[in-house]
Order: structure tokens, then sequence, then C-alpha cells
């Protein structure tokens, strides 16, 4: 049986911008109830048909600057669905790519013939422009609008509170990773802010949480600057519990980095004893399923300093808050680790320490 490929405006744009379609796009033009032999017959006598509907439109149309834009201010609204990011990435770039050759031609036109153009254009709406330029601020909205429906797909993923779409919601924002890893720097940054940062993830008990699965497929750089922006915040130990909420302790010893230490070395750590306390209070008195993660979380940070670099008076000063809030788990975790270091502080000082009475 022989299959034409059928076409529309999205397909073409698609083609001329070098996106390859998917093989659900060829198996949806399969007339209905085809199978085995027939159907793979009909499959490749399809594609074959692709093949050369592609190059035939590649060679009419495939470096016409003003058809192709025309195209896509044409059929904006379609583009603009979440689905077709992929498409409006590829366009954006392709529309540049015409565009600065065309602008290059007609900047060899002399000043009158260029002025009875961007009249032209003027007339049909795209300013006064030429064809290049307005291509080029086209190529450029499309940029815009695809960060913008990035971001409202992005929070909608991670701000899904319904059960029964978690793992779905886990599925998009890894699906939605390699455009993640392709922002610039500070589109990420953005992202950061008015998303992950900026909106309280619902713990949900059924796995990890989605700001989780967000960071861990960022590329090495990407992870870099989360860390950066999150210690940068007043707020950042909170923000980081928000990350890590729900995860088993393997998981948040790797999130836990160097620069988490040396943050809390800086003695802020004294402010998060005091949240994390309010916090486990608040906590314990919901019976938030969070909270054992959240000691674990402080547990796992603060063994990871006392490890450090962490001298004789820092121990002491670290102690007394401690003790001051009866926290009975870390000062049992100090301990320990002093132990194995019997030349941190003398042997007093440990005895004090394990009985959880005022050190002078």
């Amino acid at each position: 049986m022989s299959v034409e490929f059928t076409s529309n405006q999205i397909y073409d744009i698609a083609i001329l911008s070098g996106v390859k379609l998917t093989e659900q796009v060829f198996k949806r033009q399969l007339p209905v109830g085809l199978i085995g032999e027939a159907a793979k017959k009909a499959l490749s006598n399809l594609k074959s048909s692709y093949k050369q509907y592609q190059e035939n439109l590649l060679q009419e149309e495939g470096e016409k600057c003003g058809r192709f834009a025309k195209r896509v201010s044409a059929n904006w609204r379609e583009l603009k669905d979440p689905s077709m990011l992929k498409v409006l990435d590829a366009v954006s770039v392709k529309l540049e790519q015409l565009a600065n050759k065309r602008i290059t031609k007609e900047n060899k036109l002399n000043p009158i013939l260029l002025f009875f153009h961007r009249i032209g254009h003027c007339l049909r709406g795209h300013g006064f422009n030429t064809k290049g330029e307005w291509s080029l601020a086209l190529a450029s909205k499309i940029r815009r609008e695809k960060m913008q429906i990035y971001k409202r797909g992005l929070k909608d993923a991670i701000l899904d509170t319904d059960v029964s779409t978690v793992a779905d919601s886990h599925k998009r924002i890894t699906e939605m990773a390699e455009q993640t890893n392709a922002l610039f720097d500070e589109q990420f940054l953005e992202v950061l802010d008015d998303i992950i940062f900026g909106h309280k993830e619902q713990y949900d008990g059924v796995g990890d949480k989605k700001k989780h699965t967000f960071y861990s497929h960022l590329s090495d750089e990407k992870q870099r600057l989360f860390r950066e922006r999150l210690l940068a915040r007043d707020d950042w130990f909170m923000q980081a519990f928000d990350v890590v909420e729900g995860l088993k302790d393997e998981k948040i010893i790797a999130f836990i980095t160097d620069d988490m230490v040396s943050k809390c070395l800086e003695f802020n750590l004294f402010g998060i004893i005091q949240t994390c306390q309010e916090k486990i209070q608040t906590n314990a008195a919901q019976r938030d399923p969070g909270q054992q993660c959240l000691v674990n979380f402080f547990k796992i940070l603060f063994e990871k300093v006392v490890k450090s670099s962490i001298n004789k008076s820092d121990y002491i000063k670290v102690a007394k808050v401690f003790a001051l809030q009866n926290h009975r788990l870390f000062i049992l975790a100090l301990w320990q680790e002093i132990e194995k270091n019997p030349k941190v502080l003398t042997r007093q000082e440990i005895k004090n320490l394990k009985e959880n009475v005022k050190i002078d």
C-alpha cells in the first residue's frame, strides 16, 4: 500500500527549522487497521514520501527569510503550545540565521530603496523595519516567549500537588533538563529565584522532592550556580531542606557539599540551629512526616562540619548552643566525633560535654 506524507503549516515550520519529525507523527498518518508486514511497508513508503517532500520544501523555501518569518508569524498561536518548545528553539535559531544573512544584503541597498522597503513593511504591520530586521525581532520575541513557556511548565510540574500525577511531574522535569541546562546563566538564575526558591514545594510523602529531581539533572556547571545562589540567601538552610526533604540519607549526603560546610563554619550555623529547633518543634506538634528528614539533614550537615577544620574553641561554642537548646542527638554526635580525636578537648571538657552541663 502506498501512503503519501501529508504536511501542514506546523510540520513545514519544523522541517524548515531542521527539526526531525517523530515516529509518532508518521504512525498517525497510517491507515487504521494495518498490521504486520503491510504496516511496515506502508510506514516505509510514508517515510520515503516525507523525505521527498522535505527535500522539495527545503529547496524551494529553505533560505527565504521573509516567507519563513510569515509562516512563523501566521502560526504563532499553535507554536506557543508548551509541547512546541523544541520547535520554537530551532525556529528562533533559523530565523536569526536567515535574518542576519538578509540584513547583510539589505545593508548594500541604496538609501532610497531601503526607505521604500521599510515603508512597505510598515504598511504590512511589521513596523518601520526591513524584512531582515522584522525577522530578527520575531526571533527575539520567540526566545522571550519560549522562556515564559518553559517557566510556566516548570512551575506547574514543581508545584503539582496531585499525588496521582507525581510520577508524571518528575518525568516532565526530567524531560525539561536539556532545556534547563541550555539556559544562559542569567536566565537560569531567574528560574531559581522565581520558581525554585520563590515557591515552597509541598511535601507529599511518596518520593523525592521534585526540586531534587530538578537539581539532580543539572549539569555540573548549573549545579555550581544553583549552590552559589542558594548559599547567597539568608534562608539558605530551609531552602536547601526544601530540596532534600523526604530523601534517603545517602542522597542528602551527596547534596551537602564542601561549600555548604564552609557556610556553616562562618557561624551562620548558630542561626541555623535556632531555625532548626523552631521548625522541629512546629513539625512535631503537627506530626509532619518531614520532621525526621529535617533532623537527619541537620545531623548529617553538622557531622560534616565537625569533621572539617573546626577548632577547640569552636567545639565548645557549638556544644554550649546545643546544651542550651537540648539538642541531645547532636551533642552525642559531637561527642562521638571528639572522642575520635581526644587532643581537641581535655578529658574534663569531654566529660562535661557528655553529661550536657555548662562548659566554661
